[in-house]
């Protein structure tokens, strides 16, 4: 199960971690009830890697919040109108494995040309 804390039904998560937006896609829809969530790929470089970056890519057109997830802390008051961090949160994946995982409040994408 994910650390993030428990979001809105109508958050959009966004992350730059194809494997971040898969975990999330897994742990936070109810595929019983055939409602998934919303995920957003953030993508900077414009290269397409994965199926989230050619199917799911963060563009102008939204301008939405977004529970922005990633594995390393991000500088993102260029990019956002609004940004707040979060508390970052912790799993112990293993005894010897520890994953953390910095989290922030965003709206108001201001396109990648600021980031």
């Amino acid at each position: 199960m994910l650390a993030i804390p428990e979001q809105p039904q109508n958050t959009v998560y966004l992350s730059d971690s194809r494997a971040l937006l898969s975990y999330v896609h897994f742990y936070r829809s109810d595929f019983t009830e055939g409602s998934g969530i919303q995920v957003r790929s953030f993508n900077p470089s414009g290269i397409i890697k994965d199926h989230y970056q050619l199917n799911y890519p963060l563009t102008a057109q939204y301008n939405e919040r977004y529970l922005f997830i990633s594995e390393t802390p991000k500088a993102l008051h260029g990019c956002f109108q609004q940004v707040q961090a979060l508390a970052p949160v912790s799993v112990d994946v293993y005894p010897t494995l520890t994953r953390k995982l910095y989290l922030y409040q965003v709206s108001g994408f201001n396109g990648y040309e600021g980031c």
